[in-house]
């Protein structure tokens, strides 16, 4: 339970939601999907019911993890049954028999014979393993893409939220931007009025007011439409995500050394860069499967019952027992399996070359994931330099006005550039945390890779780690 929640770290160091789930949210504490544990890498060191519960909610509900899902069931379903095939099978038989046992002869003869017979295929040239190894890379392959996808959708539903939070503190400080410029607006008109001042300036005044009150009805506007995609993403109505979304300032950005410590040979456990390796040794598998066609199949089987015959030819309800062996061997096949080796070759060195399309995408991701953190990290200590610098001027005015050196005018002024500092602040520290979730997107869960022995590389032939 507590893995889930980790996500929800790099947009907030405080719950997003309250400690209640919305109305009407579903009974998810107890349905937590196994899956979900391997997501740790995104997620908050904190433990909040509703988050959790929102995080599942989206996992068990979106219908195309459903699907993924459905498959990779599917997967271990076919693993059992190839290595069913490698057993010993006993079924019941009952036959029928009637006309000449030889040519020639004008005699017919009928038999009949009941029991049960028990088949075993000899694995010649691994076989049977290989196809059971195919299935279990066709699983591990199906398991990476449901990662990749729950992964993708978590962290997009991560970037919502970070960018609410960011709409909030610049709401905030909006509102108090055009309350700084409404003061203006009416100190100038008092002055105005008492004919201390002769107009021009009030225009541009009520001017600047217009823009800050119509940045403000924006940003309203952006989180509504934040909330809408919010509410696609989860399942939420709107009004729930309203009740229960309590508006918190962005945590402080990663420190670089996060990054640093987050290796780029992590790009091995990117769900994408796992599931073209997985398929890269299914058709690996493929490919010696398609070799082995060329050799025997060796298969064993007996036979316990009764048999009843005519003419005297067998004895009535005769107890039987058989033991036989067969051997198949392709002859004259037209150059199908030729034909099959070279399908199997070819689909494998496109394998190929989509596993290292998928590691070099991985790695462009992140770099440039790296490259604008750093870029927003950068600018953030700059802006927060600039904003301490404001904050200094500012005390400085105020205290000059407290003893009637400066106007209000001045202290306003101060005021308005630090909102404008901090509203900058706001903004890199939200481009700033996109990033650091979109370096975790590209590296993907802390996840190993299958090291079952089942289905381990190193038990197909040609395929290099």
């Amino acid at each position: 339970m507590r893995a889930v929640v980790f996500l929800f770290s790099l947009s907030a160091a405080t719950p997003v939601f309250a400690a209640e789930p919305p109305a009407a949210s579903p009974a998810c504490i107890d349905q937590q999907p196994a899956a979900v544990a391997t997501y740790q890498t995104l997620w908050s060191e904190f433990a909040d019911p509703g988050l959790i519960c929102l995080a599942q909610h989206v996992l068990n509900d979106n219908p195309n993890l459903k699907a993924i899902r459905a498959r990779v069931e599917a997967g271990s379903s076919i693993i059992k049954a190839q290595r069913a095939r490698r057993q010993l099978s006993v079924d019941g038989l009952i036959t029928g028999y009637s006309g000449n046992d030889q040519i020639g002869s004008n005699t017919d003869a009928s038999l009949g014979r009941a029991g049960l017979e028990a088949r075993w295929e000899i694995d010649v040239r691994q076989r049977l393993s290989l196809e059971e190894a195919r299935a279990g890379y066709a699983r591990d392959r199906d398991a990476a893409l449901y990662e990749s996808s729950a992964f993708s959708l978590l962290a997009d539903l991560t970037q919502r939220l970070i960018a609410l939070r960011a709409l909030d503190g610049k709401i905030d400080l909006q509102i108090q931007i055009v309350n700084l410029r409404l003061r203006q607006v009416q100190r100038e008109t008092a002055r105005l009025q008492s004919g201390l001042v002769r107009g021009g300036r009030s225009q541009d005044l009520e001017a600047n007011l217009a823009a800050e009150q119509n940045a403000l009805e924006g940003l309203q506007a952006q989180r509504q439409a934040t909330l809408v995609q919010i509410e696609a993403l989860t399942g939420y109505s709107r009004d729930q995500l309203n009740d229960a979304l309590r508006p918190k300032a962005l945590p402080p950005v990663p420190a670089p050394a996060a990054v640093a410590a987050l290796p780029l040979d992590r790009l091995a456990f990117n769900p994408k860069v796992r599931a073209a390796a997985s398929e890269v040794a299914r058709e690996e598998t493929n490919h010696q499967i398609a070799l082995a066609a060329r050799w025997p199949r060796v298969s064993l089987s007996g036979f316990l019952g009764l048999q009843d015959g005519s003419n005297g030819l067998r004895l009535s309800a005769n107890p039987i027992q058989s033991l036989s062996a067969q051997l198949l061997s392709p002859i004259f096949d037209r150059g199908r399996i030729d034909a099959d080796v070279a399908t199997a070759a070819s689909y494998k060195k496109s394998a190929i070359a989509s596993y290292h399309a998928a590691l070099t995408e991985a790695l462009e991701d992140s770099q440039l994931a790296v490259a604008e953190y750093e870029g927003a990290y950068k600018q953030g200590l700059a802006s927060e330099k600039a904003l301490a610098m404001s904050v200094r001027a500012l005390q400085i005015d105020q205290s000059r006005q407290r003893a009637g050196l400066v106007s209000d005018d001045i202290v306003t002024e101060g005021e308005l550039k630090r909102l404008s500092r901090q509203m900058a602040i706001i903004q890199e520290q939200e481009q700033a945390h996109v990033a650091f979730v979109r370096l975790q997107r590209v590296l993907g869960p802390q996840s190993a890779l299958s090291t079952s022995s089942a289905y381990n590389y190193a038990k197909v032939q040609g395929l290099k780690q």
